[in-house]
């Protein structure tokens, strides 16, 4: 009887840890903008070599190369059982791709052109914010700095967030932390029941701001 509650608050504990990880990294991001004319971090750019690599950064990983997050392991959920831990945070099994390079999700939901080597995506924290980009999303904005999401702990299955047939599910069972471009960090608790078999929730292309929009709806 005492193990699976010993378990339950070890889990706990860690989805705390994870939500002060995600605060640190939003005032990361607010000082970063603070420092450049109110933009966050790029998260993306259009067909550069070396995305993510210690010379040219992506997401996240701004905030580490920045010094605006000085510990690498807040880069990473603490309910991450295997992470692949380098110097510049760009590589682990859980984000492998350009856009986030660490442990915690970016939120994409603008896609730069082929072409145009200097294209990045980019966004001022107070705003205004464009509507998800997505065929499958409300085509609403975000009404303000409170109800947009800058990233969170989902996990997936392979290493594109953005891929059409990626497959999400909560980073602590049927739940989720999110942080938002005010700074405040929450859990979000799926009440449809999407994370129960994470096999059946497929995601369309450029879908965090699908599925930030369907947490911020729930809220």
């Amino acid at each position: 009887m005492l193990l699976p509650a010993l378990s339950a608050a070890r889990e706990r504990a860690r989805s705390a840890t994870c939500i002060s990880n995600l605060k640190n990294m939003g005032l990361g991001a607010t000082m970063y903008a603070g420092d450049n004319q109110d933009w966050r971090l790029p998260n993306r750019q259009a067909y550069q070599t070396n995305i993510g690599s210690e010379v040219n950064p992506a997401g996240w990983g701004f905030l580490y190369t920045g010094q605006y997050v000085a510990d690498g392991k807040a880069m990473f959920c603490p309910s991450l059982t295997t992470i692949t831990y380098e110097r510049y945070f760009y590589t682990s099994d859980v984000a492998k791709s350009g856009n986030f390079k660490t442990g915690y999700a970016t939120a994409v939901w603008d896609f730069p052109g082929s072409t145009g080597s200097d294209t990045w995506v980019s966004f001022k924290l107070s705003g205004p914010f464009k509507p998800w980009n997505s065929q499958y999303a409300a085509t609403k904005a975000p009404s303000g700095p409170s109800t947009m999401p800058l990233g969170t702990d989902i996990l997936r299955e392979d290493n594109y967030l953005v891929s059409g047939d990626a497959v999400v599910y909560g980073g602590h069972g049927k739940s989720l932390n999110i942080i938002w471009a005010d700074g405040h960090a929450d859990a979000f608790n799926d009440t449809k029941g999407e994370f129960v078999n994470k096999n059946d929730w497929k995601v369309p292309f450029n879908a965090p701001g699908y599925i930030l929009e369907y947490v911020q709806g729930d809220r």
